[in-house]
């Protein structure tokens, strides 16, 4: 029995037991009641049935609306868990798309750091500042003829030309030498896109998470009014 609104009218209730007696599905008590205070006059006790029916009703009619309002709630948090699966299902492939989309990529990288050109960088930076620095070092005392030498004032001038030297080979080299600098702009822009990905999956991972509270939360609110139906 649905009732289009949160009232109901007299009319409403005539027509729905009308509705009962013409498809003959009695209330058996209200019936046999019917008939023995009609002492078995068939108009009679059709009358008395429908106005014990109507009586009977109208105390209904407050638990079946509430019951109502309360299967409405539970259709709409049923829609919102399909609603809410459709979305998680949605973004768990999502998910999967990206680790798809991140596996070459880490692979690639992995590789690139595998070349003989970038993995023994620290060596040919070392060979590079070698170079650089023995005319340095040799040709120092043309240097300082002009203040008092002694072996301090030379070590402490070549330890400061070592590091000159290192930190400006160490900024330069990559970029003086095209197919180290061609694999490092490689490895960047790779990186690059593996940390958006990963962003992208954290974003993902952490809104999958409050769907599913929520649907748990949906699930908790729909066994309550389960309870409250059939109680």
């Amino acid at each position: 029995m649905v009732f289009k609104k949160n009232q109901v009218s007299e009319e409403q209730l005539y027509s729905i037991v009308l509705e009962e007696i013409n498809n003959k599905k009695y209330i058996e008590v209200l019936m046999a009641k019917a008939f023995v205070e009609a002492e078995g006059n068939d108009k009679k006790a059709k009358a008395l049935y429908i106005k014990f029916r109507i009586e009977s009703l109208k105390k209904e009619i407050p638990a079946l609306l509430k019951n109502q309002a309360i299967r409405k709630d539970i259709n709409n948090i049923r829609k919102q868990k399909k609603d809410i699966e459709s979305e998680l299902e949605y973004l768990k492939k999502n998910i999967n798309n990206l680790e798809k989309k991140k596996s070459p990529l880490l692979e690639k990288n992995k590789q690139l750091k595998n070349t003989e050109i970038y993995s023994k960088r620290n060596i040919r930076y070392f060979k590079y500042i070698l170079i650089l620095l023995i005319p340095s070092i040799l040709f120092y005392p043309l240097l300082i003829t002009f203040i008092t030498y002694t072996f301090l004032n030379y070590f402490l001038s070549v330890l400061l030309i070592s590091i000159i030297l290192g930190t400006i080979v160490g900024y330069i080299f990559p970029f003086l030498d095209r197919d180290f600098h061609k694999i490092e702009l490689q490895i960047y822009d790779c990186e690059s896109e593996i940390t958006e990905i990963n962003k992208e999956i954290y974003s993902t991972e952490r809104e999958i998470e409050t769907l599913n509270d929520n649907f748990t939360s949906l699930i908790e609110l729909e066994k309550d009014l389960l309870f409250k139906v059939r109680n």
